[in-house]
């Protein structure tokens, strides 16, 4: 949020700010949603298309070590 806003009083405990905390997560959520549908799209076996979704963006970011192994 603070981010976003570039507004640290953001944080602050007030309804107003509790709201622009919550649409800002929603936005941000929706947007991770859209992106997964259309990665998704087709896709039969969920499971596996986003363990290949996620071994594409680890191969992308060569500095982090990322074992999928674990997850089949």
């Amino acid at each position: 949020a603070v981010h976003e806003t570039q507004d640290p009083k953001v944080l602050t405990n007030s309804d107003e700010h509790d709201v622009q905390r919550v649409k800002i997560f929603e936005e941000y959520a929706n947007g991770g949603l859209e992106i997964l549908e259309a990665e998704l799209s087709g896709a039969v076996d969920y499971t596996e298309q986003i363990l290949l979704l996620l071994k594409s963006l680890n191969d992308a970011d060569t500095q982090n070590e990322f074992d999928l192994s674990r997850f089949i």
